[in-house]
């Protein structure tokens, strides 16, 4: 049933979107869907052989609610993500798709309304467009995500309000993503979001968020590729990272992006046709900040930021033209909950499991 809530609310939020164009609202930097995303700069692919993985994940990149998208090509990436080779990448001499991308993500962590557990399940739908207005494809992506919370448990507490959750909170944005490629060897991945996150019933102007991403990107050789930058989270606890590491592809089926704050490894198990089948292992830190409104002492406003830190494992199906498909299972630890107000004390929820799906097209 909360799936169901999630997803109507999500497609009434696009269709709004798209009727208005003025709505405000944003999602991830690669377009994977958040400032978490790690970019995307795979290497040339052999002859005869299937295209390198997209990297997703939304947006997952920004928050890791965020959205999916597939990644502009670079020199160093002449297949578009997803793509078989040959396929046109680029706005000159080639005509480019104007709907680049629609997502779907549902993420599950496991909890319950007793003591410190805490369960969240996420549903995000975004869209991704390119804009032909420069050598390299302009990204926009509007989207929206619902998330369902179950728990903490609030008694206990005294006189001191105990650590109250609304039972959902919501991302309305808009993300803008450009890659341009400055020299062969040097790139950069440029991001930026505006969005609004709250429970809808406290909106303020803490309630907009501007996440960014700036990362510089230098290829070593067609397979070793240096990144470096930083992420702007502008949340309530973290408000910037620096990001960065290596991608390393030492042969067309392994693929190695030993990334800050999103490390992820893939290696392709097999291939069918046009489609691809990746196994993976990724580390993501999550959460995000919403003003929400709690009805204790009398009823006031507050803003709650949620951390976490995560790993998770997984199977990942490519097919023709960047059509995916994503289940991935996890652990879920170093949570933490804390409330601007101070009235409550910083609440630590316990590890659990997490279940994550995802298709796109």
């Amino acid at each position: 049933m909360r799936l169901l809530r999630g997803l109507t609310a999500g497609i009434i939020m696009l269709a709004t979107t798209a009727a208005f164009g003025q709505r405000v609202q944003f999602p991830s930097a690669v377009p994977e869907g958040s400032p978490y995303v790690a970019p995307s700069v795979p290497p040339p692919p052999a002859v005869n052989a299937p295209p390198p993985p997209a990297l997703g994940g939304p947006a997952p990149a920004w928050d890791p609610y965020g959205s999916a998208a597939p990644p502009p090509a670079t020199v160093a990436d002449p297949a578009l993500a997803g793509a078989p080779p040959g396929q046109p990448t680029t706005f000159v001499g080639n005509a480019t798709r104007f709907l680049q991308q629609i997502s779907f993500d549902n993420t599950y962590i496991a909890g319950s309304n007793t003591g410190t557990n805490l369960g969240i399940d996420d549903t995000e739908i975004a869209a991704t467009f390119a804009i032909p207005i420069f050598r390299n494809p302009f990204l926009v992506t509007p989207g929206f995500a619902a998330h369902f919370w179950n728990g903490p448990d609030t008694n206990g507490y005294g006189v001191v309000p105990g650590p109250e959750m609304p039972p959902e909170t919501y991302d309305a944005y808009l993300d803008a993503t450009w890659k341009p490629q400055i020299t062969p060897r040097l790139s950069a991945d440029l991001a930026f979001r505006a969005g609004v996150y709250s429970d809808f019933n406290y909106v303020t102007s803490r309630s907009v968020r501007f996440p960014a991403r700036g990362l510089g990107l230098f290829a070593v050789n067609p397979n070793f590729t240096l990144v470096a930058g930083v992420v702007y989270l502008d949340r309530l606890s973290v408000r910037i990272l620096p990001a960065g590491g290596v991608i390393w592809t030492p042969d067309a089926d392994t693929r190695y992006e030993i990334l800050f704050p999103r490390p992820r490894l893939t290696h392709r198990v097999a291939t069918v046709r046009n489609s691809n089948l990746w196994w993976f292992v990724e580390g993501e830190y999550g959460g995000n900040t919403w003003t929400i409104h709690r009805s204790q002492l009398g009823g006031f406003g507050d803003v709650v930021d949620y951390n976490d830190l995560r790993l998770s494992m997984g199977f990942e199906w490519i097919g023709f033209n960047g059509r995916r498909a994503n289940v991935e299972v996890g652990y879920v630890f170093n949570r933490r909950l804390e409330f601007r107000s101070g009235y409550t004390p910083t609440t630590y929820p316990h590890g659990t499991v997490m279940l994550r799906t995802g298709v796109s097209f």
